[in-house]
């Protein structure tokens, strides 16, 4: 069913009636049915987890972001649906997403992983959910992310298990080179990666964007009006230039051109009026500047949304810029069952305020949109290929796509 572009808002994530912050950490039995963002993720399937990704420009392993809890009404497989987005942290390798040719280089990566309402994890009615507790075997996660599959295990203790080389020195750094030799030990998520530097964990409420349009109210009325991380009562001022608009003159000549100017880019005809270097310079930001006001408008319409979730529709996806954009027909196709990759949703650049993200750091993260592109048969998950005998207890994390457009 259609319902139109859908926005999530962060608000705060309540344990036990405490907002949680950096730190906090879970193990894979938390509610994975809810989306959010920040903190370690919550694994639907708590076998076969992801291994973990290192960025392919720095070689550092990816932190978690969000994950999108979106199930489909279509088919039965896909009555739990979840979207997990990961990122490097490092801004300069979140730009080298330029070429839609080459889309190896990506510092970001999405794993869908999808469950039938009768699994063997997670009960059929929700009211049982607490009761129920899966009995086999689960995946431990690293010791010091708590997020990928932990694989590997510490030569001292025998007990601490990591997703990576990098992160079992950085938890050895962080103190268990003093406790390495303590025979209790056993892993605890909860203590055990208190010095992990967690993004800020933020629950993602929905809601429909025509809701925005009707209302003409931006993020400052409704329930989610507290979950700001300022929280100022006054009006902030937006001390940032505008950009300046040709006089009428100007801008006859600069439409003038930018019709020649197009049409010759299009197909090579156009008139005959000369362009120069400096027109097209000219035209260039004018059709930006042009672009820049329709985003503005429309995110003004809802100021803090910080996803944007409208499957399979390209024409919804708000782009921060002209340049830096990915055309379907090179979107990759799924590696799983070959079929085309859709849009399903977009991570704004609003997002970084919640993060935590500071400004300050030397390369801090940052991103003008990040676009998130799924199978559009949602291929079942619980079938290996080339194994017959696959089944649910084989449930695995199918790789998505994610392209970066970078800041303007």
């Amino acid at each position: 069913m259609d319902r139109g572009v859908m926005l999530g808002f962060p608000v705060e994530m309540e344990r036990d009636g405490v907002h949680a912050t950096a730190g906090e950490e879970n193990d894979t039995r938390r509610n994975p049915f809810l989306s959010r963002t920040g903190g370690a993720p919550a694994w639907s399937t708590p076998r076969h987890l992801p291994h973990a990704r290192p960025c392919p420009t720095c070689g550092g392993i990816m932190k978690f972001l969000l994950q999108i809890y979106a199930p489909w009404d279509e088919k039965q497989e896909t009555f739990h649906r979840n979207i997990y987005l990961f990122t490097c942290v490092r801004a300069t390798c979140l730009k080298q997403t330029k070429d839609p040719k080459k889309t190896k280089n990506i510092a970001a990566v999405a794993y869908r992983n999808q469950l039938p309402r009768n699994n063997p994890y997670h009960a059929q009615d929700a009211c049982q959910q607490a009761k129920h507790r899966y009995r086999g075997i689960v995946d431990e996660t690293c010791e010091w992310c708590n997020a990928w599959i932990g694989n590997k295990t510490c030569g001292g203790c025998k007990t601490k298990k990591y997703c990576s080389k990098q992160h079992q020195i950085e938890h050895w750094r962080h103190g268990h080179k003093h406790r390495c030799k303590d025979g209790k030990q056993r892993h605890d998520p909860n203590t055990s990666t208190d010095a992990f530097p967690h993004w800020n964990e933020w629950e993602l409420v929905v809601e429909p964007e025509d809701e925005q349009v009707d209302e003409g109210t931006g993020r400052g009325d409704g329930p989610r009006s507290t979950s700001h991380p300022s929280n100022d009562d006054e009006e902030q001022e937006d001390d940032s230039p505008a950009p300046k608009k040709p006089n009428g003159n100007e801008s006859t000549h600069l439409k003038r051109l930018v019709a020649a100017y197009e049409g010759k880019k299009l197909d090579g005809r156009g008139t005959d009026e000369a362009i120069t270097a400096e027109d097209v310079n000219s035209i260039e930001i004018s059709r930006e500047h042009r672009h820049l006001a329709d985003v503005q408008a429309r995110m003004a319409l809802a100021p803090d949304q910080c996803v944007r979730y409208c499957r399979g529709r390209e024409e919804e996806i708000l782009w921060m810029g002209l340049h830096g954009k990915i055309r379907a027909d090179d979107v990759p196709r799924c590696a799983r069952c070959g079929g085309k990759r859709r849009f399903e949703f977009q991570v704004m650049p609003q997002m970084l305020s919640y993060l935590g993200v500071d400004d300050d750091q030397e390369d801090a993260t940052d991103w003008g949109t990040l676009v998130v592109y799924t199978c559009e048969n949602s291929c079942d998950a619980s079938k290996v290929p080339g194994d017959p005998a696959s089944s649910m207890e084989h449930a695995a994390y199918v790789e998505e796509f994610v392209w970066i457009q970078p800041p303007v």
